[in-house]
């Protein structure tokens, strides 16, 4: 089961989904982490080095990879409901951009105001208008999605946020030291960044990565999509903090297919027949486990 336990040492383990929050400057700065971590309070001598504190706080490896795809579609709506009901539009967490326009930035700095139908009581139906209002919009959401799939992705991510609200008021209650703080607030430098740019990449041009031939733009409609369950075999030829994200998109694009291939070539099926639904809905429970 999905269980905190807190030991005298001031650990938690945490499965599943968990939050850090960045108390060492009195914001809130929402960092949403993975399964199976271990986020201790620590105390004593610690390395200077981030990679050793976070090493010994017992963050997985893949943790920022695991932060990006948390966080990546949070509305402020979001964080308001979810974790923080006092949320500011200037929040510091980095978001993936809906709007899927030609060298409009695919990664914003915050966590903006969607403008949720606050008419509908439930954050269901919000999330449902969130896609509905949309839908016929072909520059918005996530490349070669149905609306059926992007209503799925949706309440996806919104299960993963309500899994971790009490992982948050736990950190919240006894927050972890405030080098980890820092450390795991630093998202340019620990990758966070990076993992998040390149799933914007991936979200915005799917099968970049896949190492085939095929250019994106010429690629037949509905031919690929962003794969939620998303993938890490890219690390083991080289870091992604190395590869440069900005510029002209034409340029990224080319240089990503040379240099971030990983073999990620989407969702292996569609939505479009109970096996679909069988196929995503696997997916998305082994991400939790």
């Amino acid at each position: 089961g999905s269980m905190v336990s807190t030991q005298s040492t001031g650990s938690f383990i945490l499965e599943h989904l968990t939050i850090t929050i960045e108390l060492c400057e009195m914001k809130i700065f929402v960092l949403l982490l993975s399964a199976a971590l271990q986020v201790s309070v620590l105390g004593g001598k610690i390395s200077p080095s981030c990679s050793n504190i976070l090493d010994e706080a017992g963050l997985s490896e893949d943790f920022n990879f695991n932060i990006a795809h948390r966080m990546h579609s949070l509305t402020l709506e979001d964080i308001r409901y979810y974790f923080e009901k006092d949320a500011t539009e200037d929040n510091g967490i980095p978001t993936v951009n809906f709007n899927l326009a030609k060298n409009a930035p695919r990664v914003l700095p915050n966590a903006y105001l969607y403008g949720y139908d606050q008419d509908f009581n439930t954050i269901a139906l919000r999330h449902l208008d969130e896609v509905l209002r949309n839908m016929n919009k072909p520059d918005f959401g996530i490349t070669n999605f149905s609306t059926l799939e992007q209503i799925v992705h949706t309440f996806h991510m919104a299960e993963l946020w309500n899994n971790a609200k009490k992982y948050y008021n736990q950190l919240k209650q006894a927050p972890p030291s405030e080098e980890v703080c820092q450390c795991v607030a630093d998202v340019e430098e620990n990758g966070v960044m990076a993992a998040l740019q390149l799933l914007a990449l991936k979200i915005k041009y799917p099968g970049i990565t896949s190492g085939k031939d095929e250019d994106p733009a010429t690629m037949p409609q509905y031919d690929v999509q962003y794969n939620v369950a998303y993938n890490y075999r890219f690390k083991k030829n080289g870091d992604i903090k190395d590869f440069n994200f900005e510029g002209d998109e034409d340029d990224v694009l080319k240089r990503a297919r040379e240099q971030l291939v990983d073999g990620d070539e989407g969702m292996a099926k569609h939505l479009e027949e109970e096996g679909g639904w069988e196929y995503w809905k696997q997916v998305m429970k082994d991400m939790d486990e």
